[in-house]
């Protein structure tokens, strides 16, 4: 395929593009053929900005501030004026759509996000047309974004390890839905007002009837996070994510990017063939935390983490070993069950008053599983992914490969963290977002398996 350099930035872009896909900077020529655009024999304007007030989608949604703009669109703050709530509107760039393929990729984005219900996953709620540009009508997340929030001052490490679990578990969410996200870095992540994770500007999508991820260029991503096979134009998989979500963590951690070069070609270049160095990691976070990143930046895809959930358990051990949690304060967003919100998890010694968890059903019903060092993983026996350490194993096709993690607190209760699974944790039939408190008695469902806790 025939590519030309972006005069302003330098990026390659193919040669039947008319508008850089980094910068938007005109490149000089028209779409060589794409219907969308009509055939334009010129290059099409950024639209202006929308007017304060200006009502959209058959007079649904009313713009009442510009919340970013980006390469590829601008994002609104609406009012919903039938639901009377606030939404944000992403209005795709005319140019963008003009590009070969570019509303396909923006309609796919739209389907991607439709397929997952996620607490760290952005939701949409509605796509329509106006005079010719798509919106999407996506949940209002009103923190900014981490790479925002990285700029104004350094992340504290207990911080930074909340921030990846969630990340981690987001893409756990993409992965178990056969998706790819391709583009995770720091800017891609929206923060809560409450400062929680949801990943956001999915460049995926999902072909049904093959249930299989739909590549939608070669090198789409963003240089400085891609692995290294996407800068070979090689395919890609979830472990792809893991190696972005590894250099974000590094970037996180380190305040630094584990390559910086002068060229998008030496970049490429160090992404494929230089070992980083996890000395500044170390420093900022100790050894636990290194491991994690080192393994998710490894060259070959297959030396890394397989995908979220196992990168999610991955950062919750890491955590517990380095003195943090991944769950959040009481303060922040975790279920309110009967006795208040869930604690962080605590470390504590092994009891010795036969306090565990019961096995109710399945191939191991009438065991009692025993807490290490006050916790207890459980997840799916899965021969592909291997075994996790630490993890008790199920051979349950309903439970996920990292499930759910019950936390024996000082005073003898038990706290159960869903691990991001992808049918959920369950305790008497109530989801558990987060962290919830297990009630004496309660039974907790894990796919199909069925456990209490045992005094």
């Amino acid at each position: 395929m025939q590519a030309v350099a972006c005069p302003s930035c330098q990026h390659w872009n193919p040669a039947a593009d008319a508008w850089c896909a980094r910068c938007s900077a005109p490149l000089g020529r028209a779409p060589a053929d794409n219907a969308d655009a009509g055939r334009a024999t010129q290059p099409l304007a950024p639209p202006k900005e929308l007017a304060l007030g200006a009502v959209l989608g058959a007079g649904r949604y009313r713009i009442s501030g510009l919340l970013g703009s980006g390469a590829a669109g601008d994002v609104y703050r609406a009012e919903d004026l039938r639901l009377l709530r606030q939404v944000a509107l992403k209005v795709m760039h005319l140019h963008v759509l003009a590009q070969v393929n570019g509303r396909a990729r923006a309609l796919q984005e739209a389907t991607a996000l439709a397929l997952i219900d996620h607490p760290h996953v952005v939701r949409i709620f509605d796509r329509f047309d106006e005079e010719g540009r798509l919106v999407l009508v996506l949940e209002l997340v009103s923190g900014g974004n981490l790479a925002d929030r990285m700029a104004q001052r350094r992340v504290p490490p207990n911080d930074a390890y909340v921030l990846l679990h969630e990340i981690a578990l987001g893409l756990s969410a993409l992965h178990a839905a056969s998706l790819v996200h391709r583009d995770v870095k720091p800017a891609n992540v929206l923060l809560s007002a409450r400062g929680v994770a949801k990943l956001a500007d999915l460049g995926v999508a999902q072909d049904g009837r093959a249930r299989r991820i739909t590549r939608l260029g070669a090198r789409f991503g963003t240089p400085e996070y891609m692995a290294p096979e996407q800068h070979r134009g090689e395919d890609v998989d979830a472990r792809t994510d893991v190696y972005a979500a590894g250099v974000l963590a590094y970037e996180l951690f380190a305040g630094q990017l584990p390559f910086v070069r002068a060229s998008e070609h030496d970049l490429a270049v160090a992404h494929i063939g230089e070992a980083p160095d996890l000395a500044p990691v170390v420093a900022a976070a100790g050894p636990e935390c290194a491991e994690v990143v080192r393994r998710a930046l490894a060259k070959l895809p297959e030396e890394r983490w397989p995908g979220g959930a196992s990168l999610a358990s991955a950062w919750a051990v890491a955590a517990q070993r380095a003195g943090h949690a991944v769950a959040r304060q009481p303060n922040t967003p975790l279920d309110d069950g009967p006795l208040g919100p869930a604690p962080a998890p605590a470390v504590v010694a092994p009891r010795a008053d036969g306090i565990g968890i019961d096995v109710l059903t399945g191939p191991r019903a009438g065991q009692r599983l025993a807490f290490e060092g006050g916790r207890l993983s459980i997840g799916r026996r899965d021969d592909e992914l291997g075994s996790a350490l630490g993890r008790v194993e199920f051979d349950d096709p309903a439970m996920s490969w990292a499930h759910c993690t019950f936390v024996l607190q000082p005073d003898g209760r038990v706290v159960v963290y869903d691990d991001g699974a992808l049918n959920g944790t369950w305790i008497d039939g109530v989801r558990v977002h987060g962290g919830a408190w297990v009630p004496a008695g309660a039974v907790v469902a894990a796919g199909r398996t069925r456990l209490a806790v045992a005094a």
